[in-house]
Formats: structure tokens, C-alpha cells, sequence
């Protein structure tokens, strides 16, 4: 698209994707909620990408969905060292996601994931929401 009076090209804003991230809080640092040997640190306001030989990552499209996570899929963690985000993500379309489960690399389908659950190739935490 150009602007007529300079004749500059103006690119389309790109779509944005929201959602909501289940973080665990471990020695002060933000990290995934479920990837034991391959946890992702997370930080505020910068996007961040899977660890090699990990990912995609995953992330709620909606609150009551994260929340639900928490309650069920958290329940051995302290709940006070448990957050959820509300995030931007960068969607990706993949069949498998990897885990580290039991000192080995393993995958599991994509529809195997908890309801509700995106894939992303990048997520940014935006606003600590519970």
C-alpha cells in the first residue's frame, strides 16, 4: 500500500494473537509450567522462542481454560508459586509439540493437548491476571 503525498509503502499492521500462559515462579525466575529438563524462561514485555530441541510453545485462549489447568494439572506445585499471564503469541501450525519427560525427548500430538490449547512458535507475558 502507498501513501500518495511521499509515496512511501506502508505495510498492513500484522494480526495479533492473545491468549493466556500458566508460569511457574522457581528461584525468582518465570519458567514453563510442564517442561521439566526443557523449561523456557519466560520474561515480561519480550517475546520469547522454545529452547532447542523443544517447543512449540503452548498457551490458553482463554482465562477460564488457563485457570482450569492450574487447578487441575498444577496441584503438586505450591499455588502461590503458580501464575497466569495474559500474553501476545505468534501461532504456529504444527502436527507434534516436544517434551522431556523421564531424561528423554518425547512427542505428543497436538490434539492430545488440553482443551483450548494454541501452539506458538514465540509468546510474550504482558499482565500477571491470577
Amino acid at each position: 500500500m502507498t501513501n500518495k503525498k511521499n509515496k512511501k509503502v506502508v505495510k498492513p499492521a500484522e494480526p495479533k494473537f492473545f491468549g493466556f500462559k500458566v508460569v511457574v515462579k522457581e528461584d525468582g525466575k518465570l519458567v514453563s509450567a510442564t517442561s521439566a529438563g526443557l523449561k523456557v524462561h519466560y520474561i515480561t514485555d519480550k517475546f520469547v522462542y522454545p529452547r532447542r530441541w523443544g517447543g512449540p510453545l503452548t498457551v490458553f485462549n482463554t482465562l477460564g481454560r488457563a485457570m482450569m489447568f492450574k487447578e487441575e494439572k498444577m496441584s503438586d506445585t505450591n499455588p502461590d508459586n503458580i501464575k497466569v499471564y495474559k500474553c501476545e503469541y505468534i501461532p504456529t501450525i504444527v502436527e507434534h509439540v516436544w517434551r522431556y519427560r523421564g531424561g528423554e525427548m518425547k512427542t505428543r500430538r497436538v490434539s492430545e493437548l488440553p482443551e483450548m490449547t494454541m501452539v506458538a512458535k514465540a509468546i510474550k507475558l504482558m499482565k500477571k491476571v491470577a
